[in-house]
């Protein structure tokens, strides 16, 4: 972060913070998103602003979000509840990678059993998540990448795909001879990451996957099923009908396509192989409701 933005910052005191949402909310504003994904870094004062939250907004007449992301690993259940009270509606998590070995060599702090309990805490209270995932690390194996969006797929979290992209002088660019064109594709939507463990085609069909395993984590279902289920149900609303055809023209085709005004068209890169075995991982997709839906079986008819 510091190669980027320098080594110094300011910080705003909860004062100058509050007095800024009494004068933002008397103009009409009701939600507030903070962008600084280090705004639990420092727990108490984070807690002392959340409180002044509650004091300020008893009935949540205002909602506020942290869509920028902010790291797990400074969450606890105090403060989750004390967010949860002050009209903090989702939370958005950096998972990054399920394998150890990934975030020690991108220089990362990292505990599965952390993780696990703040979505736990979260979900309880009622707390929306997103969590992401980065795809195509260098030195992460394909496997590795479906382990951790089959992990995901497992909890009730939306999933976040963020292609990788070399950030100069940063810990996981060490040693590499990067050229003209590298910094070209330094960039989210390139999808530039390509080397002898993974493909470009590769990344696109897991960021794919997680678009599918969203659309299925959304449904509004009201008892565990599976996806074959789901595929002879009628269904009304014209999107999730959508949908749900073009999965089952998945399933029953191997091809996965786009719905188009001219029709449904063939999405070529998408590698139906790659993600029968996502699916097959995760045996169960959990919705943001806490349903689950079985998915091991999606492919066996």
């Amino acid at each position: 972060m510091h190669q980027i933005f320098g080594r110094y910052y300011r910080k705003r005191s909860p004062e100058k913070i509050i007095a800024e949402m009494e004068k933002r909310y008397q103009e009409g504003i009701r939600v507030f998103d903070f962008e600084d994904d280090n705004l639990t870094f420092y727990k108490d004062e984070f807690k002392d602003l959340c409180q002044r939250l509650i004091d300020l907004f008893p009935e949540k007449e205002m909602e506020f979000a942290a869509m920028n992301g902010i790291s797990y690993m400074s969450l606890d259940d105090e403060l989750l509840e004390l967010m949860s009270r002050a009209g903090f509606s989702h939370v958005n998590l950096a998972l990054v990678s399920s394998d150890k070995i990934v975030h020690e060599t991108a220089q990362r702090p990292y505990s599965l059993d952390a993780y696990t309990r703040v979505v736990s805490k979260a979900f309880q209270l009622g707390l929306k998540i997103v969590s992401y995932q980065i795809l195509g690390l260098p030195h992460e194996s394909l496997p590795a990448m479906i382990q951790t969006l089959a992990f995901n797929s497992r909890l009730p979290v939306l999933l976040g795909a963020s292609p990788f992209y070399i950030t100069p002088k940063s810990p996981v660019a060490a040693g590499m001879n990067l050229t003209h064109e590298d910094y070209v594709r330094a960039r989210l939507t390139a999808m530039a990451a390509d080397s002898d463990l993974f493909t470009r085609d590769d990344i696109y069909t897991l960021f794919i996957a997680t678009r599918i395993i969203n659309f299925l984590k959304g449904l509004d279902i009201t008892d565990d099923t599976d996806m074959n289920a789901l595929m002879n149900q009628s269904w009304s609303d014209k999107r999730v009908k959508t949908g749900i055809e073009l999965l089952r023209g998945l399933r029953e085709q191997g091809v996965l396509c786009f719905s188009t005004s001219k029709g449904d068209i063939e999405n070529e890169k998408f590698n139906t192989e790659l993600f029968r075995h996502v699916i097959r991982k995760a045996e169960y997709i959990t919705c943001q409701n806490g349903m689950r839906i079985a998915a091991g079986g999606f492919f066996s008819n």
